[in-house]
């Protein structure tokens, strides 16, 4: 992950013996990008559903802006 470009899918050590994977990661910009799938075993489960509000704590004390984009909310154009 170069300090221009984003990480994608890089790991991040959050301490505490976090460790997580956003889809984009721009430290640069100190920007995370998560595409949240809803799906019961992805951002759906509930276990998920109560860590995801810790880790955007935990990234907004590192000073690190997060934005989750449900899957559903993309969508592709035919050309």
């Amino acid at each position: 992950m170069g300090d221009d470009g984003p990480g994608l899918n890089a790991m991040l050590d959050l301490g505490y013996e976090i460790m997580i994977s956003p889809d984009a990661l721009y430290m640069t910009e100190k920007v995370a990008a998560y595409l949240d799938r809803m799906s019961p075993t992805l951002h759906g489960d509930q276990k998920t559903q109560q860590t995801n509000p810790m880790i955007n704590r935990i990234l907004k004390m590192e000073g690190i802006h997060v934005n989750r984009i449900p899957w559903n909310a993309l969508t592709c154009l035919d050309a």
